[in-house]
């Protein structure tokens, strides 16, 4: 048990390491883009923190193969250097002594992986983009500047001081085309742009507001067309941008979205807003995710330099090669089998079964017949 213990330490240690790596350099590539939202934004901290936090589980699930391979035939490789399997192996520790610490991590790891594919990352996508919707809603608060022109739709606007952290301004020029040949020109010493709960398109407050209505007024033909304008003012007024923003839509019109338990359910009713294809490639693409996962552990074990005496990192470097082809074949299927009518079934699993009986094959020869550096 001790041994087995240390060598379930000495392999999750790099795989997390490994993990975090991946995790990192997909985090700050993400956090690098989000910073277009503008640093000029009010909250800018906590929008970035919860837009991560949406592309947790997706990084997660994507960095989960090359970081648990890559970490696992690190850590292997550690072990091999160092001789401790040799000191093991002295001490009446058979090969296959080492699966069982391999079949715990193994166990652990696809639950993990199934949670992620299938619930977590599925409901985080969509609040992902419930959430981008929102924010290009409120991009209009980032683009406008002071002493600069910017229209919506039949509205133009001219802010002359704008203080962006609490989204106020001073001296203000609007005017708008109505209907009926109509006009407005409205001017207002100072304000506030808010967030509209109803309908998510930005509102101006004016203070004091001096209104000028001016209407077309059509004469007989052959006669000049003459103007009837009329002035008012008021101490608070209220005034839309833009067109009416409509909630976004509701969960379920991209498979991506979907949970395992809704994939099987549609698959078993073919009942579905979306293209049957797509639900049955999508159920396949994640099933095979998962298989492959869990084949993992196997694979890095059976490539390391373990259970060689004679270690080359010609072996090591086959087995990341072969890992990572074997990965880009599975998403090539995913979209293959969502984009054309072929079977998921023929697309996913005679490769799968071929890909999980060469890597129980090959763990079978190098736990049998360590020494022949298979």
């Amino acid at each position: 048990m001790l041994a087995e213990r240390y060598i379930l330490v000495n392999t999750v240690r790099p795989m997390f390491q490994a993990l975090l790596f991946g995790m990192g350099v997909l985090l700050a590539v993400r956090l690098s883009l989000s910073l277009e939202l503008g640093l000029n934004q009010k909250g800018v901290l906590l929008t970035l923190i919860r837009t991560l936090g949406y592309w947790l589980p997706f990084y997660f699930g994507l960095t989960i193969p090359v970081a648990l391979f890559t970490g696992l035939i690190l850590g292997f490789e550690k072990m091999g250097k160092a001789n401790e399997v040799a000191s093991m192996q002295a001490s009446g520790m058979g090969p296959f002594s080492f699966l069982k610490p391999v079949l715990l991590l193994t166990l652990l790891i696809t639950i993990v992986a199934t949670l992620i594919y299938g619930w977590v990352d599925p409901l985080a996508t969509y609040a992902r983009r419930v959430f981008n919707n929102g924010i290009e809603k409120k991009i209009i608060f980032s683009v406008i500047e002071e002493n600069t022109f910017y229209k919506f739709g039949d509205t133009t606007v001219l802010i002359e001081i704008l203080d962006r952290p609490v989204d106020s301004f001073q001296r203000i020029f609007i005017h708008r085309r109505l209907g009926d040949n109509s006009m407005e020109t409205i001017t207002s010493t100072a304000g506030k742009l808010v967030q509209s709960d109803d309908n998510g398109r930005p509102v101006l407050i004016l203070k004091n507001a001096e209104k000028l209505f001016v209407k077309h007024l059509a004469q007989d033909k052959g006669s000049d067309t003459s103007n009837e304008a009329q002035t008012s003012s008021s101490k608070v007024f209220s005034i839309p941008l833009g067109p009416e923003q409509k909630p976004f839509r509701k969960r379920g019109y991209d498979s991506k979205e979907w949970t395992l338990p809704e994939l099987f359910a549609a698959s078993y009713t073919k009942k579905a807003k979306i293209s049957f294809q797509k639900i049955k490639a999508e159920l396949h693409f994640r099933l095979a995710e998962i298989v492959f996962v869990s084949s993992l552990p196997f694979l890095a074990l059976s490539f390391s330099n373990l259970l060689f005496q004679r270690r080359t990192i010609y072996r090591t470097g086959m087995g990341i090669i072969f890992m990572i082809c074997c990965y880009q074949l599975l998403l090539g299927a995913s979209i293959l089998a969502a984009s054309s009518k072929i079977s998921p079934i023929l697309l996913f699993w005679p490769a799968m079964i071929l890909y999980m009986f060469l890597v129980m094959l090959r763990s079978y020869l190098v736990f049998s017949k360590p020494d022949k550096g298979h």
